[in-house]
């Protein structure tokens, strides 16, 4: 494996096991310097040693969201859930515009969906690329109930049962 790769793409391999070691300042730190350099489409970026960022394998929006779910429910952190609303908010609409171009909330990933044992390539609808889509919207729906938005949690919680329903509906398959 290429060096270059494993270190841009550090934040989305350890962050759990920060927070579980005692380490909790360095997930959130990572969590929000990447926040506060979210790519020009809104994507969240992988930095290099050199400081430059990239977007390798499709990305790492999800792998951000995973972080930050974890974070809070291993923190309780109430500050930084709300500072980290509007970023997650960001990365959604770039996940949405990008993945779900069709705005069926069922979601595709043109490369991969991160490393390259997890490849999933789909060109159109797919089962991992949504259920990744769900776990988002159940993110932000517990960051908003997290900060005592039940209006907007309702709203989150919402949009992941119609990800959901329709994820079961056109691309399970129950004879599996």
């Amino acid at each position: 494996e290429c060096l270059h790769h494993w270190l841009a793409l550090w934040h989305m391999q350890v962050g759990a096991a920060a927070d579980l070691v005692g380490q909790e300042d360095r997930s959130r730190s990572c969590i929000l310097e990447h926040a506060h350099h979210l790519l020009k489409d809104g994507s969240v970026p992988q930095f290099m040693p050199n400081r430059a960022t990239k977007k390798d394998f499709g990305g790492s929006n999800q792998y951000w969201v995973w972080q930050i779910r974890h974070y809070l429910n291993q923190t309780g952190d109430m500050a930084f859930a709300r500072e980290i609303i509007p970023y997650v908010d960001t990365v959604i609409g770039q996940t949405l515009k990008e993945y779900d171009p069709d705005g069926d909330l069922l979601a595709m990933w043109g490369l991969q969906i991160g490393n390259q044992e997890d490849f999933i390539g789909n060109p159109y609808n797919g089962s991992v690329p949504s259920m990744e889509l769900y776990n988002m919207f159940m993110t932000r729906a517990e960051l908003s109930r997290f900060t005592g938005d039940l209006k907007s949690t309702a709203v989150w919680m919402n949009k992941a049962s119609i990800v959901k329903s329709r994820l079961y509906k056109e691309l399970w398959m129950n004879n599996l």
